[in-house]
């Protein structure tokens, strides 16, 4: 799975998603994301969607998943630049309910601080 995590030095994490979030990705995102923060302070991650062009049910319990481990570590989330298609799914399940989206990737950095 092409996911990429990097840490801005700021307690932020930007979490790069791969083309296709399906069930590979329900399984291996939120240890990955565990694995990579390890112990370092953590105030928030952006899930960055510009490369995901397809997204299923696992691939949402995969974000839903990221938000509650975001959440129990009392940082915030922001969903960032998804394509149309995938944002109209977001919006669908009612997303923005629970976390920010945005199409810009410096306003979602923000909104996580």
């Amino acid at each position: 799975m092409e996911v990429t995590i990097i840490p801005d030095g700021e307690g932020r994490f930007i979490v790069s998603c791969p083309e296709q979030m399906e069930w590979q990705a329900r399984m291996d995102l939120v240890g990955m994301v565990k694995e990579s923060i390890g112990d370092k302070t953590m105030r928030g991650i952006v899930v960055d969607m510009h490369k995901t062009n397809y997204i299923n049910s696992a691939g949402l319990g995969a974000i839903f998943g990221l938000y509650k481990y975001v959440s129990k570590s009392g940082g915030k989330i922001v969903v960032a630049r998804p394509g149309p298609r995938i944002a109209r799914l977001l919006h669908t399940v009612n997303l923005p309910a629970l976390m920010p989206m945005t199409n810009d990737l410096a306003e979602a950095r923000k909104l996580v601080s």
